[in-house]
């Protein structure tokens, strides 16, 4: 059974900030006009559906997921990212990717 942790996120930037102290990369959401949304935040540790979501990029190595500064879920290994957003609300998952 795979394990989901679920986190929301409340910004303006509508992206979600993932990475180490020295470097990170933020996933946009496309809810970029700077109110406050809450962005749901998903990391699965096995595969998940993922229907309705974008992936847009992938990730390896031993990361955080941050909001500013805190640390909401460490990453470690390779994991596929997908988007969706409808409306005003957006979510993300971390799919982990086992054996790749």
């Amino acid at each position: 059974m795979t394990d989901t942790k679920r986190f929301v996120i409340t910004n303006d930037t509508g992206a979600i900030k993932v990475g180490t102290d020295a470097f990170y990369v933020l996933i946009q959401t496309a809810l970029q006009d700077h109110k406050p949304h809450a962005i749901e935040v998903f990391v699965s540790d096995g595969p998940t559906d993922t229907n309705g979501y974008m992936q847009v990029t992938v990730i390896k190595g031993a990361l955080s997921i941050m909001n500013h500064k805190e640390s909401l879920a460490h990453l470690s290994g390779r994991y596929g990212v997908y988007v969706k957003t409808e409306d005003e609300n957006a979510s993300v998952i971390f799919e982990k990717w086992n054996g790749l």
